[in-house]
């Protein structure tokens, strides 16, 4: 197993994931290779708050858009997200929406998109 963090592993050093992010009490670094970039969240599963964290680069990331994004999985099925909750490219704006969702909302622990309600 490496010492490497998994957002190393799944994408690449480059992305330069900020310390204010992998250093917030409890957070996990969820990242997966089929991702656009790194993700951090409060389970393993996804479920919860997301702290999404792009290229450093804007010419270098997939979609174009801002460095980071707080979003909300309310399932076992990703393309159930909530993502008004930040997109930007202020890392403490970033941190503290996500520090909002996760200490103030209720982390849904249904695994059907039918079983949670807001």
């Amino acid at each position: 197993m490496s010492d490497q963090p998994r957002w190393i592993i799944e994408h690449d050093e480059d992305y330069e994931v900020p310390a204010e992010v992998t250093q917030i009490e409890g957070i996990l670094d969820i990242s997966w290779h089929n991702d656009t970039c790194p993700r951090f969240g409060v389970r393993p599963d996804g479920i919860g708050p997301n702290l999404w964290v792009e290229h450093p680069d804007p010419d270098r990331r997939e979609l174009g858009g801002p460095r980071f994004m707080v979003s909300v999985q309310f399932d076992d099925v990703a393309s159930h997200l909530d993502t008004d909750l930040y997109a930007g490219d202020d890392v403490n704006a970033a941190v503290a929406a996500f520090l909002h969702e996760a200490l103030y909302r209720p982390t849904p622990t249904a695994t059907t998109p039918g079983d949670c309600a807001r």
